[in-house]
């Protein structure tokens, strides 16, 4: 009976109440795949720190930034940070000083890098390349 006399266009569904559209279910959805398929990946390599793939996965899909670009900037700060790795490492002083002339390296390298690419919003200038 007092169903019949409720109209339900006057009150919007729990869903439009909270502020979940298609977008937060297709971006949690998406998001969740993903994490779960690095996660599986990362264990089936066997790799010693594997929380850490679903993690990066996460934090990558979820950026503000291009996913695809932004994944490509992190890949390269890998690789550069690796190179300047090896060549600290290989330094024969091995020292505070070498460690702290690479560090400041990568981090002038980090900041030519970022100020040269468009930059979604200002929250995401932080060093995503590093």
């Amino acid at each position: 009976m007092f169903l019949a006399r409720y109209n339900h266009d006057d009150m919007p569904t729990w869903t439009a109440r909270l502020g979940l559209t298609r977008d937060v279910f297709v971006t949690a959805a998406r998001t969740t795949i993903g994490a779960i398929a690095a996660l599986l990946l990362a264990r089936s390599l066997k790799l010693p720190e594997f929380y850490w793939a679903p993690i990066s996965t996460i934090v990558i899909l979820l950026s503000t930034i291009n996913p695809l670009t932004l994944a490509w900037q992190r890949f390269a700060g890998t690789a550069v940070g690796a190179i300047v790795g090896a060549l600290i490492a290989g330094y024969p002083g091995r020292n505070w000083v070498a460690y702290g002339a690479g560090i400041f390296f990568c981090g002038i390298l980090s900041g030519s890098f970022v100020s040269a690419a468009p930059i979604a919003s200002p929250p995401s200038r932080s060093a995503s390349l590093f």
